[in-house]
């Protein structure tokens, strides 16, 4: 008999701590928005490092993907470092840390988690030449 079951919702049963040290020229980009979403943008901003959009537009029209304020940046990577919960999960080459900064109801009554996600990579992006 094959049988299918879906499971919604399931999380990681692990109690797991770590530390991390990101190095600024690892980080690839920030995510500001909604946590509980899809991840394309739609409900939050991406903000991409200076020397990651760069790379990124190596061969490519002038200005395809925009920098954005390291200021702005540099003041989530505070608050994150001061958190007493960040969640981590690991990606390719690299890892992704997740801040849930507060919880709120949209305009259909549906709870939001609002925060910030951490993309960097385990070592510094290489130049490709053009």
């Amino acid at each position: 008999m094959t049988q299918e079951t879906k499971i919604h919702n399931a999380k990681i049963l692990t109690d797991t701590k770590r530390d991390f040290s990101i190095r600024w020229e690892c980080i690839e980009q920030v995510y500001d928005g909604q946590l509980n979403s899809c991840a394309c943008g739609c409900q939050g901003d991406y903000l991409y490092t200076e020397h990651y959009a760069d790379i990124r537009n190596v061969g490519r029209k002038p200005n395809v993907m925009l920098h954005s304020s390291n200021t702005r940046i540099v003041k989530i990577l505070e608050e994150m470092s001061v958190a007493h919960e960040v969640g981590f999960q690991q990606e390719d080459n690299g890892w992704i840390l997740e801040l849930q900064t507060e919880t709120t109801k949209n305009g259909y009554d549906d709870e939001v988690e609002l925060g910030y996600r951490i993309y960097f990579k385990n070592r510094p992006f290489e130049h490709k030449k053009s």
